[in-house]
């Protein structure tokens, strides 16, 4: 299991020297947050990406929408070795470099199971999880996918263990990934679903109780904090989005997102809306979870081990996950929210495809009337390349023009701009205000999702003198972007490519 954490080190190492830059909203975030906390800035946004909880001013509490973790797990690097994004990336190299070691043990706790032996299987379910397709890239990143996947995962699997046989620490240490895993993202309170199949049996009840104890240490201090600085346990900023009839109004400014205008909005285009939740669900279980070749293998070893006491807690959290993100959140689910905590089903989804492609290669093996071994073999070689081919293609898309480390070079020459010709305290309206912070460290607010008349109320309400108007902007500002001197309160002072620079008029 060493060498499987080193030559995941090793990747995600490469791939943190390769892809340099934040790239999108929720690594700058978690970056621009952990980075004020190592100057002494306590736990604030300079920033505002969106409008939901109607902040007063800037700066803003941080982690109204979003959880802590990845931020403090960022901030004692950035403290003790230097403020550069490589360093805040190193807590989840580590981290993802461990996720493999426990996709190794539940595939060699699931083996067991099926009476088989050898190292084989557990080190191909450890390979899926290093060449993940998909998630290589985001891995390294300073957001939840490798905090989430790891704590998650962990959970799921000693919760599993459990229900097999286990002892009050045991559950304790599950309970604990459980609250790590919920400090990382708000979903995964979804981890303690689980927890029914041991109150379901009464000489299990016991760990059930460990289990909620250590959780509930673990989350507390964050209870706390919110209590004390935002006057509620939780936030419920985060909530409106289940309301949302069009996902930019994520980032509406004064727009109602409540149970009425979401009933308003009809019978049929909410119908309408899950349903294509659940199609764009589909489509990342299958090509992100499963990189597709491992649709079969899973879908065989799971119908012959979905009864398994080790594979109930998987298999619930699953379902749960799907639901919540199709049903509730069926605009953020889609748009990112799934494939984020996705991550934690990782261990289990290598694990059960690389049974299954056993059992797939002996079944195949009798009926052609071939040497099984030989055929396991070859199956298990291709397994591995089409994972690594995966992963490559990805790290290339990743690398390509136009993609992570070109997408702030536009933040980078307005910066350079209003370096020259306006004051350091001066606030801009951008489309990303924690990645365009990334890169100037200046004050700014997301540009509304609604018309100009709607973006100058805004401005006037945070002070902002500027506005970065790019090619992806809201819709309503459409014909701004395409006749920039249509608005007497908004005046183009400057071009950045295809990104259009106004001055906002007082």
């Amino acid at each position: 299991m060493l060498r499987l954490f080193a030559l995941a080190l090793a990747l995600y190492t490469a791939v943190s020297l390769t892809v340099k830059e934040p790239g999108y909203m929720d690594a700058c975030y978690y970056f621009a947050v952990a980075e004020n906390l190592a100057q002494g800035n306590g736990l604030m946004e300079p920033f505002l990406w969106n409008y939901l909880d109607y902040p007063d001013r800037l700066p803003h509490p941080a982690f109204t929408y979003w959880m802590p973790l990845p931020s403090l797990l960022a901030w004692p690097f950035l403290k003790l070795l230097g403020k550069s994004y490589f360093v805040a990336r190193l807590p989840f190299v580590i981290l993802a470099s461990l996720l493999p070691i426990v996709s190794y043990k539940a595939a060699e706790l699931l083996q067991e199971t099926t009476s088989g032996q050898g190292k084989a299987i557990p080190t191909l379910a450890a390979f899926l999880t290093i060449f993940s397709g998909f998630y290589v890239v985001y891995w390294p990143a300073t957001d939840g996918f490798a905090p989430f996947a790891l704590a998650g995962g962990l959970c799921l699997l000693l919760l599993g263990k459990l229900l097999e046989d286990g002892s009050p620490p045991l559950a304790f240490l599950a309970g604990v990934a459980a609250g790590l895993a919920h400090l990382t993202r708000a979903d995964g309170f979804l981890l303690i679903l689980p927890v029914v199949f041991l109150l379901a049996r009464p000489q299990k009840r016991r760990l059930a109780l460990c289990f909620l104890l250590a959780y509930l240490i673990l989350i507390s201090p964050w209870i706390a904090r919110n209590v004390a600085s935002l006057g509620v346990p939780l936030p419920t900023s985060g909530t409106k989005t289940v309301f949302l009839t069009n996902y930019d109004d994520l980032f509406s400014y004064g727009k109602e997102l409540s149970w009425r205008s979401y009933l308003a909005w009809g019978a049929k285009a909410i119908a309408m809306s899950k349903l294509k939740a659940a199609w764009l669900n589909l489509q990342t279980a299958l090509a992100v979870f499963l990189m597709v070749f491992l649709a079969l293998p899973f879908a065989i070893g799971f119908k012959r081990l979905c009864a398994l006491d080790l594979l109930k807690p998987f298999w619930l959290y699953a379902l749960a996950l799907f639901l919540t993100m199709t049903l509730v959140f069926s605009y953020p689910g889609p748009r990112g929210s799934f494939f984020h905590s996705g991550g934690a089903l990782l261990p289990f989804t290598t694990s059960v495809s690389a049974i299954g492609l056993k059992f797939l290669s002996d079944s195949w093996a009798k009926r052609r009337k071939i040497a099984p071994e030989a055929l396991w073999r070859l199956n298990y070689a291709a397994a591995i390349s089409l994972a690594i081919l995966v992963s490559l293609f990805v790290l290339y898309r990743a690398l390509g023009p136009g993609q992570w480390n070109q997408r702030g070079e536009v933040y980078r020459q307005a910066e350079a701009w209003l370096r020259h010709n306006s004051s350091p305290e001066a606030i801009v309206m951008v489309s990303d205000p924690p990645c365009f912070y990334y890169y100037s460290h200046r004050p700014s607010i997301v540009i509304p999702n609604g018309d100009v008349e709607t973006a100058l109320r805004v401005a006037k309400r945070y002070g902002a003198s500027f506005m970065l108007l790019e090619p992806d902007h809201p819709r309503p500002l459409d014909s701004l972007y395409l006749n920039p001197h249509a608005s007497e309160g908004l005046k183009p002072i400057a071009t950045f490519g295809k990104a259009i620079l106004f001055r906002i008029e007082p």
